[in-house]
């Protein structure tokens, strides 16, 4: 008898360490969600799950209708989610589905509603947050607008002079040099560049001095130009010769005898007149090696093409097509790059010519609009585009209510058409930038 009870109490006692242990065992593997806050607002609603420890979850959107999913791991609740749709400005239905493992929540919402959620370590909550794509659209639309309004630059143009110094590039028989020359046509054609809003022009020389090949192509890159052009008047053996010409950087050698000569002449002169053939020979060989991206090739041969067709407008050409050779001084990789020849002084009517002020104005003037009209076609990103407007002040008109008429800024207009206040005249044109 004594034994039985012993035993029974011995019994009782290893249930009663089970049954606590198992409960321990269950209260220390399972999370509770203990409450749930609701806070909701036109703009967003916003729900904070509080729980007894930090919850194991994953979250995911199912389709048809949409919904959003929440599955938490070792986690149960008692919690009434229905008093949370009360006056509920994006959640349409809750349901809670709960089994020993998991507990997951499914929210329906209205329609374009998109969720972000949050986990706060300091009072184990889990804060999610319901609001409108369309919101978060208008956001992201005002951003792109403010990144829109940053400040633009001119475009800039560097022309390189060819020759100068103590090579004289091509003599004409009357004694022109080809050194003197382009650097006429180029100071004109720089000074036509700089009147224009939105671009600005700076050479390579402007004196009679010699400048090495890597000098002329290194002031491209110090300057960050977008376009560079090299402005010729060369000779050749036949003095018959005659016309303008655009050459553009040649990937397999030149396209005609001509251009094969002027361009063994062109780099022969840059890289110095007194300097031996063969040594010539060997420094070329290492340094008109192909460094040409298709995108600047082809950038190029679009700005020959519409030089080309301007120039056909105030002289003969002596190729109606563009020309292609290994110059040298148009190896810049990134750089759209044309050579243009304003014609041969080894022709005697076209040295008289090019000797002309007037003349030598029309060819600037024509390589001045056949690049206008290339960017026009070929904005540069972060510059003026020339697709601007021409704007007609009127009587009360100011920047600022030209500026927002127009998605612009003051500062921009005042920058492309260089006014140095904001005073307006009626009658007075100006140009309205776009942005590339």
């Amino acid at each position: 008898m004594l034994i039985t009870n012993y035993r029974n109490i011995v019994q009782s006692s290893i249930l009663v360490f089970l049954t606590f242990l198992l409960i321990g065992s269950y209260a220390e593997r399972n999370n509770f969600i203990k409450d749930a806050k609701l806070q909701n607002t036109p703009k967003f609603t916003k729900i904070k799950l509080k729980f007894t420890k930090r919850p194991k979850y994953k979250s995911f959107i199912l389709e048809n209708p949409y919904r959003i999913v929440l599955e938490f791991y070792n986690t149960r609740t008692k919690y009434n989610f229905k008093k949370l749709l009360i006056n509920n400005t994006y959640l349409t239905k809750i349901r809670v589905h709960q089994n020993t493992n998991k507990l997951r929540l499914v929210f329906n919402t209205i329609k374009n509603t998109i969720y972000r959620h949050k986990f706060v370590k300091n009072n184990n909550s889990l804060d999610l947050m319901f609001y409108s794509d369309q919101l978060a659209t208008k956001k992201h639309t005002k951003k792109s607008y403010r990144t829109k309004k940053q400040p633009l630059r001119n475009i800039k143009i560097l022309i390189d002079p060819g020759h100068g110094g103590n090579d004289p590039g091509a003599v004409g028989k009357y004694g022109a040099c080809e050194k003197d020359i382009t650097l006429k046509v180029s100071l004109q054609l720089k000074k036509i560049i700089d009147k224009e809003p939105g671009l600005t022009a700076t050479l390579t020389r402007n004196s009679d001095q010699y400048l090495h090949i890597r000098t002329r192509l290194q002031h491209a890159r110090k300057k960050s130009s977008d376009l560079f052009l090299s402005i010729h008047a060369d000779g050749f053996s036949d003095q018959s010769c005659k016309g303008a010409s655009v050459y553009i950087l040649s990937r397999h050698g030149a396209t005609t005898e001509a251009a094969r000569w002027i361009a063994a002449r062109e780099n022969y002169s840059v890289l110095g007149g007194d300097i031996d053939l063969k040594e010539k020979d060997s420094f070329l060989r290492t340094m008109l090696y192909d460094l040409s991206q298709t995108a600047t090739l082809a950038a190029s041969t679009k700005m020959a093409r519409s030089i080309l067709r301007e120039l056909s407008k105030v002289t003969s050409l002596h190729s109606r097509r563009i020309e292609k050779g290994p110059f040298a001084v148009l190896k810049s990789p990134d750089i759209p790059s044309v050579l243009v020849e304003l014609g041969f002084l080894s022709n005697i009517q076209e040295e008289k010519k090019l000797n002309r002020i007037e003349n030598r104005h029309l060819l600037a003037r024509a390589i001045f609009t056949g690049v206008v009209k290339y960017l026009k076609v070929n904005p540069i990103k972060g510059t003026y585009s020339f697709k601007s407007l021409d704007y007609i002040v009127k009587k009360g008109d100011n920047l600022g209510k030209i500026a927002k008429r127009y998605s612009t800024t003051t500062i921009d207009i005042k920058k492309m058409n260089k006014l140095r206040n904001t005073a307006l005249v009626p009658g007075m044109k100006l140009k309205i930038p776009n942005i590339v």
